[in-house]
């Protein structure tokens, strides 16, 4: 009985330690930019902080994103720019969360987009 109560103990420890680590990947880049390419190695849903030049205006929010790092589609709604819209060869700097649909594509979900002067 000891040692099937050991075992639960020391399983349910590994969950709590594993779900703790995997909170923790969610919120490491909230508050800190960071790259296209470092954002690409993150999780579905990780908070994200990035910074780089629109290059394209996909048209229904989809706007392409640009920094030294590479490229990716990021999804900005109306109410995310802050009372300001980008156009093409804008800076911006955005917050979100990565979306991977089916693990296969990747884009960036914004929350909020702010034009660089």
């Amino acid at each position: 009985m000891k040692k099937l109560l050991m075992t639960i103990l020391v399983v349910s420890g590994c969950f709590a330690f594993q779900a703790q680590a995997e909170n923790m990947d969610t919120t490491a880049h909230e508050n800190d930019m960071i790259t296209i390419s470092e954002a690409m190695e993150l999780s579905n849903n990780t908070p994200v902080m990035l910074m780089g030049t629109i290059t394209e205006n996909q048209g229904n929010g989809k706007y392409l994103l640009k920094d030294n790092s590479g490229q990716t589609i990021v999804i900005i709604e109306d109410g995310d720019w802050i009372g300001v819209v980008a156009q093409p060869g804008n800076m911006v700097q955005i917050q979100g969360i990565i979306d991977r649909n089916d693990n296969e594509t990747f884009q960036i979900d914004a929350s909020s987009a702010m034009v660089q002067q």
